[in-house]
């Protein structure tokens, strides 16, 4: 082989070389990208269950006074029917958070 085909060989290998560096750049970049956007998804769908939990709690609480409340004011309503009210809240509370939590852990798994 002479000095050009030398040359030329050594031309197309640097030039292979540069193009497997911009392509390895590029992936590089885009799986960062792609872990960020991760980290993001995840975190809000952490600040969403944890607001959903604080909601659930909060509505529970308001319940349970305004039950008490209207039992008081009421003379005593029957014992039975303020622990059905606070029971059927309660479950409906916390199946609406199981739901969101769910549908939240789905969204997170397709991204």
């Amino acid at each position: 082989m002479g000095p050009g085909a030398q040359l030329a060989a050594s031309g197309r290998a640097a030039g292979n070389a540069r193009h497997c560096l911009f392509l390895c750049f590029f992936v590089c970049l885009l799986l960062g990208v792609l872990a960020a956007v991760a980290v993001v998804v995840v975190a809000v769908a952490v600040a969403v269950v944890a607001v959903v939990a604080v909601v659930a709690v909060v509505a529970v609480v308001a319940v349970v006074a305004a039950v008490a409340v209207v039992a008081v004011v009421v003379d005593v309503v029957d014992v039975v029917v303020v622990v059905v009210v606070v029971v059927v809240v309660v479950v409906v509370v916390v199946v609406v958070a199981v739901a969101v939590a769910v549908a939240v852990a789905v969204a997170v798994a397709v991204v």
